[in-house]
C-alpha cells in the first residue's frame, strides 16, 4: 500500500473532462454531467461518493454513485455549476464549470484522493531530511526513522513520536483516517521542520 500512495501526485488534475472532438463545436448544447468517481490511487470506482452540484438558479442536487462509481445530473440550470465531491476516507474535491456545454462534462473521471496517501505524504516530507542517507529513504519503515532520530536527538521528540504513531494507524491500520487525522498530520510535520 506504501508503493501505491508514493504513486499520487499532487499536481495530478482531479477532475479529467471528455476530450472535444472537431464535431463537438456541432453538438448542440449539453445541460448534463456524467462520469465516474475513482480512487486516485489506483483508479478503482468510489461506490461510497456523494455529489452535490449547486447551480445558477440556485437549486442544489444531490447524486450518490453506483457500485460502479458512476454518477450523472441531467437538465442542469444554463449558467455557472459548482459541484463538490465527498466520500469517507477520501479528500473532497470541488469545482466549476459552466453550463451548457459541447459534450466535455459527459464521462468526467472524478479522482480522490485517500486522506491515508495525503497524511503519509506529509509524513514523507517532513521525515526526507531526517533520513541518515537518501538510500535510507527507500529501506526504513517510519518506526525505524523514529528510533533512528531518538538515538540521534535530532528534532523536538513528540512531534515525531505522534506523526509516526498517526503514519502508521492512518496507512497501515483498519480504521480510515479522517480529514482532522490530516490536518494533525500537517501540523505535526510543520512542527518537524528546522526552521519552526
Amino acid at each position: 500500500r506504501g508503493d501505491r500512495l508514493n504513486q499520487i501526485d499532487g499536481s495530478m488534475p482531479r477532475l479529467t473532462e471528455s476530450r472535444r472532438g472537431i464535431l463537438s463545436s456541432l453538438r448542440r448544447p449539453d445541460h448534463g454531467l456524467s462520469g465516474v468517481v475513482v480512487d486516485a490511487a489506483d483508479d478503482r470506482p468510489i461506490p461510497s461518493a456523494t455529489l452535490v452540484a449547486r447551480a445558477a438558479d440556485g437549486q442544489s442536487r444531490v447524486a450518490a454513485v453506483d457500485e460502479r462509481g458512476r454518477f450523472a445530473f441531467e437538465e442542469l440550470a444554463a449558467g455557472p455549476l459548482v459541484v463538490e465531491i465527498a466520500a469517507p476516507g477520501y479528500v473532497g474535491e470541488r469545482f466549476r464549470r459552466t453550463i451548457p456545454h459541447r459534450g466535455e462534462l459527459r464521462n468526467a473521471r472524478v479522482r480522490l484522493v485517500p486522506v491515508r496517501a495525503r497524511i503519509f505524504d506529509a509524513w514523507r516530507r517532513a521525515a526526507a531530511p531526517l533520513y541518515p542517507t537518501p538510500r535510507a529513504a527507500e529501506t526504513m519503515t517510519p518506526r525505524e526513522l523514529l528510533h533512528h532520530i531518538e538515538r540521534q536527538r535530532l528534532v523536538p521528540h513528540e512531534p515525531l513520536i505522534a506523526l509516526t504513531a498517526l503514519v502508521e494507524a492512518a496507512v497501515w491500520g483498519a480504521r480510515a483516517p479522517t480529514t482532522e487525522d490530516l490536518a494533525t498530520a500537517d501540523r505535526l510535520a510543520a512542527a518537524l521542520k528546522p526552521d519552526s
